[in-house]
């Protein structure tokens, strides 16, 4: 299958003019993010970081027009080294963000649509595929429970379960509600999305991922672990001192496209400004995926997005936590500027503190970048 070509870079040849022996002429410089805004929100993160359940978090920031930053502070661990800006995390959920960028890509190419049902793509997969639409699937409104919730996976959750087998238990269980009715987050939703693509791309999930968004976006340091392997290189993860080793709970092959992916704060960043920006997306496309289903006051879940509201300066985009990794990614369209937060820790206690990365990038971080 052949993808809309992306381009995000623009490069100016200069050919054939004339020039003189004193022509002192140079290379354009790329833009950059302003040392005032920088510092800020750097010093503020630092400011915060004994005060946060993380050792260490890296921040990074994507405008529109191609400026990048990316920064890191605190350590890998209690009493290890300091993190670097380039080290990866696993961004947990933000996967969603990807896995939903592909599907949406796939209508753009006129091969899946939102009122298409599971059935027609992925006949026998849910006995009630032919009442779940890719809509329902993309706003967590088609009430098919999370399989890593069910007793039957929790009895073996570090097992490198594969799709084929979490689907046939997910099938079994009683659905939350009915189909289109309420909203119940899921991640058996996003794996079943990654076999709608597979089916409408013609292609495995990872290659078609990398065929048309990580390649064509440049996302070099982002990842999906191999089929059968572990989670690779990532920082150490943590429950407060406690080391949380990487797939305790859950093998990267059993998650897949609903929370295994790995990258960087930078790559994150470069995503969510190219996915939430415009830059991915027909035009039809990006204002369709800011409509969903209200889960709170002022915020919304689109289509693999949440969608705070952006008349008040609120953020569009994703958090993630998995494995004792808290993540955050955010557009503002105000000031066409994304900001990610990786963080390599949840708090201590029962239940685990792993929401903090959201609040604290739209509160704190965010008001360093507008003062």
């Amino acid at each position: 299958m052949v993808s809309r070509s992306l381009s995000l870079a623009f490069v100016v040849l200069l050919a054939g003019c004339p020039s003189s022996d004193d022509d002192d002429s140079s290379a354009v410089e790329p833009p950059t993010i302003d040392v005032a805004t920088t510092d800020a929100v750097l010093g503020a993160l630092e400011d915060a970081m004994p005060d946060l359940p993380a050792h260490g978090c890296t921040v990074a920031l994507a405008r529109g027009d191609g400026a990048t930053w990316s920064a890191a502070a605190g350590l890998d661990g209690p009493g290890g080294d300091p993190l670097a800006p380039e080290d990866p995390f696993g961004i947990a959920s933000i996967t969603k963000t990807f896995t939903a960028g592909l599907v949406l890509e796939l209508m753009d190419d006129g091969l899946v649509g939102l009122d298409d049902t599971l059935e027609e793509h992925v006949p026998g997969v849910h006995p009630r595929g032919g009442d779940i639409t890719v809509r329902m699937l993309l706003t967590h409104t088609a009430g098919i429970p999370g399989v890593y919730g069910l007793s039957e996976v929790q009895a073996d959750m570090d097992r490198a379960w594969t799709e084929d087998e979490l689907f046939a238990i997910a099938a079994g269980a009683a659905l939350l509600h009915e189909p289109g009715s309420s909203y119940s987050y899921s991640n058996t939703h996003y794996m079943l999305l990654a076999r709608i693509a597979e089916v409408a791309g013609g292609a495995p999930w990872r290659q078609l991922m990398e065929e048309m968004l990580f390649n064509p976006l440049g996302l070099d340091a982002t990842r999906i672990p191999p089929l059968g392997e572990g989670w690779g290189d990532v920082v150490p993860a943590w429950i407060g001192d406690t080391l949380y080793p990487v797939g305790a709970l859950t093998h990267p092959q059993g998650i897949g496209a609903a929370g295994n992916m790995v990258s960087t704060a930078l790559d994150v960043a470069r995503w969510g400004q190219a996915r939430f920006g415009g830059d991915l997306h027909s035009e039809q496309t990006n204002a369709a995926q800011l409509e969903g289903e209200v889960i709170g006051s002022g915020v919304s879940y689109g289509l693999g997005v949440l969608v705070f509201d952006t008349d008040e300066g609120g953020d569009v985009g994703h958090n993630g936590a998995l494995g004792g990794f808290a993540t955050w990614v955010g557009y503002r369209p105000d000031a066409d500027l994304t900001l990610s937060l990786l963080c390599n820790a949840w708090g201590g206690g029962n239940p685990p503190d792993f929401s903090y990365p959201l609040p604290f990038a739209q509160g704190v971080l965010w008001e360093a970048i507008d003062e």
